[in-house]
């Protein structure tokens, strides 16, 4: 992230930050739930971008919208804000992975809820390319749908930490038109967007 880029993020956290779930009014509104990408990995913008068509992909399956504050796709892209019922809104911070460290391939998220409780629902991912740049993306949508599904699944502190890896396996899943969800995991995400909606 770029120094010029900083009041921005920052402004975004503070404005956010008091309103980490947005209880929907209206049970016909599109739930939505919106994520702000802290880029600490410099990932190229049009590997962002694959990523982040697939997860909206991925959600629209689901009958749930995906917005990007700090947008890798274009923000007049999206549908009325009037028409959605915000969710939730998920930081995820994406770091470089140490080349050095061999142990496991692929990228790696983490969801660690603070026990304490944050205003502020973080998450991690720690990047590294899996093959061309294609299926780098599909391996970062893969680990960023898991993460912002084990939050939508249970939105507040309670639920279980998570670390999820996408490696060649499940860039095959994607590259096939599959769900990255089980049928259970995407029962559970509706089941918890229509809780956190209400």
């Amino acid at each position: 992230m770029t120094t010029a880029h900083r009041p921005l993020t920052l402004w975004l956290v503070a404005t956010l930050a008091s309103a980490n779930v947005h209880p929907g009014t209206d049970s016909d509104r599109r739930p939505v739930l919106v994520v702000v990408l802290h880029n600490y990995a410099s990932i190229a913008p049009h590997i962002l971008e694959h990523a982040a068509r697939e997860v909206e992909r991925a959600y629209a399956q689901l009958g749930v919208g995906v917005r990007w504050v700090a947008p890798p796709l274009d923000a007049d892209q999206r549908d009325d804000s009037h028409d959605e019922a915000l969710v939730a809104t998920i930081h995820v911070r994406l770091f470089r992975r140490d080349a050095r460290d061999r142990a496991v391939t692929g990228v790696l998220g983490i969801d660690a809820p603070h026990a304490m409780g944050s205003p502020v629902t973080v998450t991690h991912v720690l990047y590294e390319p899996v093959g061309d740049d294609s299926t780098s993306g599909i391996a970062l949508a893969y680990v960023l749908a898991h993460l912002m599904g084990n939050i939508a699944m249970t939105p507040d502190v309670s639920r279980p930490a998570t670390i999820v890896r996408a490696a060649r396996g499940e860039v095959e899943q994607l590259q096939h038109g599959e769900s990255p969800f089980t049928r259970e995991q995407a029962d559970r995400i509706r089941a918890g967007v229509r809780a956190a909606g209400r």
